[in-house]
């Protein structure tokens, strides 16, 4: 899967209360239509959000226009099943 890129700050620098993280997700995951590693993935980003002060679901900066469907629908449904406080 794609690589986590993780910012460590000094807890007296920041200036938000709540910040958070925005997805680890992989569109070469996606790419495979493999429904086990999407769920798969979809639930480690979701572990990596419960960890967080917040989450947005998301795969990396974008979704290539070539994703078949099948595979979006594999990673939409389980977000939404799954990702929620």
């Amino acid at each position: 899967m794609g690589g986590v890129i993780v910012l460590v700050v000094q807890q007296d620098s920041l200036s938000y209360e709540n910040c958070f993280i925005a997805g680890e997700g992989d569109n070469r995951v996606l790419m495979s239509k493999d429904p086990d590693r999407i769920r798969a993935m979809v639930e480690s980003m979701v572990e990596t959000g419960r960890m967080s002060g917040g989450y947005m679901m998301s795969i990396g900066n974008h979704i290539p226009f070539n994703v078949p469907p099948e595979a979006m629908k594999r990673y939409l449904d389980p977000s939404a099943e799954l990702a929620h406080r």
